[in-house]
C-alpha cells in the first residue's frame, strides 16, 4: 500500500510540474533595428530582419525618399541642420530602451539637394511574417512600440505605425489600402493643434464595400487635411527639445485587444527617455489620457485575420526599434528567456518515473 501511495504521490508531482513548466509562447514577434547600410531604405530588409519578409517598400510623394542612417557606431547624428541652422540632436540612441543598429527617416544632407525639409510624406511599409499573423486571433493581444523623433522644424504629422491588410499612403497616412489599426502622429498642417498630438488610430471602410478605407480617432472619421483636422481631446503631447528641434525620443506604446465578442481596441501611452517602461506605468497613462477607443462612439470591428502587413506614415521624421510581441516586456527591449520544448518536460518526467520505479524495487528487496 505504501509503494503504491508513494507512486500516486510521484506521478501526481511529476504531472503538476509538467503542467506548469508548460512553455510560454515566444513573445518578441518582430524587430526591426534598420541594421543596414546607409542608403535608401526602399529594398532594404534582405538582411538583419525578424519577423518579416521580403524588403522595404517606400511610397516618397515630396522629394527625396526615406533614408537608412546606419553608422559602425551608435550615437551620431544625421548631419541634418533644421531651419535655426542647428543640427538636429537624434542620434538613434534612447535611455530607457535597448538599441542597435541605425534608424530610418529624412535624407541626409550628403545626398544632393537634399535638406530636412525635402523629404515629407514618408511612407514604408513590409509584409508580416506568417508566423507573426497567425498570432492574431481572436481573444488574444498583440503589443507593438516604435521611437519616433522630429526629423525637421516644421513637421505637419508626427510618425505612426500600422498593422493591416494594406499599408497607410495618402497626405501622411491618412488613408490605406486595407483595414489597419495602429497610433501615433494626426493629420494636420503645421499650424493645426494636431500637430503635436499622439493617440490611437484605425483605417476602415465608410461605406462597406467601397475600398476606400478612412482614418478614424476619439472623434470619429478624421477630416483629410490642415487646419479642419479633427482637435482630438484624448492625446499625448510629444516630447520636443523646444518648439523648435523637437529632437527628442518618443517611445511609443501600443496594446491591441482583438475582440471574439465585441469591438478590437486600440490603447497607445507615449513614454520619454527618462520614465520608467512598465505595464503598470503604460495602463496609469492610458487611463489618465483615454487614450483608449473602448468607448468611441466609432469602434473598429476588423478583420485581422487578413492583416499582414507592416506600415509606417508621416511627415518629416526619424523612426527606430520597431517591435511588435505578445507581452509589454517584450515590446520594450526586456529579455525574454527561452523555455525548453515540451519534450523535454516529458523525457524527464520518463526518467524521474524510472528513478523512482527503481528506488521502489530496490526497497523491496531490502
Amino acid at each position: 500500500m505504501k509503494i503504491a501511495i508513494q507512486r500516486a504521490c510521484c506521478l501526481a508531482v511529476l504531472a503538476a510540474a509538467v503542467l506548469s513548466a508548460t512553455p510560454a509562447e515566444a513573445t518578441l514577434l518582430v524587430h526591426e533595428p534598420f541594421a543596414y547600410a546607409d542608403g535608401d531604405l526602399n529594398g532594404q530588409g534582405a538582411t538583419n530582419t525578424f519577423g518579416m519578409t521580403g524588403t522595404w517598400t517606400t511610397n516618397d510623394v515630396n522629394g527625396n525618399p526615406a533614408r537608412v542612417h546606419s553608422y559602425s557606431t551608435e550615437g551620431l547624428q544625421s548631419g541634418i541642420k533644421v531651419s535655426s541652422n542647428a543640427f538636429n540632436t537624434f542620434d538613434g540612441t534612447v535611455a530607457n530602451l535597448p538599441t542597435s543598429g541605425g534608424y530610418a527617416g529624412v535624407a541626409p544632407p550628403d545626398v544632393p539637394g537634399a535638406t530636412g525639409n525635402t523629404t515629407d510624406h514618408m511612407e514604408f511599409s513590409r509584409p508580416l511574417d506568417p508566423s507573426v499573423t497567425a498570432t492574431f486571433t481572436d481573444g488574444s493581444t498583440t503589443w507593438a512600440s516604435f521611437v519616433y523623433a522630429r526629423g525637421f522644424s516644421a513637421n505637419a504629422t508626427a510618425a505612426k505605425l500600422a498593422i493591416g491588410a494594406g499599408f497607410l499612403n495618402g497626405e501622411r497616412g491618412h488613408t490605406a489600402t486595407g483595414e489597419a489599426i495602429g497610433g501615433g502622429g494626426g493629420v494636420g498642417s503645421s499650424s493645426n493643434n494636431n500637430t503635436f498630438k499622439l493617440y490611437p488610430q484605425f483605417w476602415d471602410e465608410v461605406t462597406t464595400g467601397s475600398g476606400s478605407f478612412q482614418n478614424f480617432d476619439h472623434n470619429g472619421l478624421q477630416a483629410n487635411s490642415g487646419s479642419t483636422a479633427n482637435n482630438v481631446t484624448e492625446f499625448f503631447t510629444r516630447y520636443t527639445v523646444d518648439g523648435l528641434l523637437e529632437a527628442v525620443p518618443n517611445v511609443i506604446v501600443m496594446k491591441i485587444d482583438w475582440s471574439d465578442t465585441g469591438f478590437d481596441v486600440i490603447s497607445l501611452a507615449v513614454f520619454s527617455q527618462n520614465d520608467i517602461l512598465s505595464e503598470a506605468n503604460f495602463d496609469a497613462l492610458v487611463l489618465a489620457n483615454s487614450t483608449t477607443s473602448a468607448g468611441w462612439t466609432t469602434q473598429a470591428d476588423l478583420d485581422q485575420s487578413q492583416f499582414d502587413t507592416l506600415s509606417i506614415a508621416g511627415a518629416r521624421y526619424f523612426v527606430d526599434e520597431i517591435r511588435i510581441g505578445t507581452s509589454f516586456d517584450s515590446i520594450v527591449g526586456a529579455s525574454v528567456t527561452a523555455v525548453p520544448e515540451p519534450g523535454t518536460f516529458i523525457l524527464a518526467g520518463c526518467g524521474l518515473l524510472g528513478l523512482v520505479g527503481l528506488a521502489v524495487r530496490r526497497r523491496r528487496r531490502n
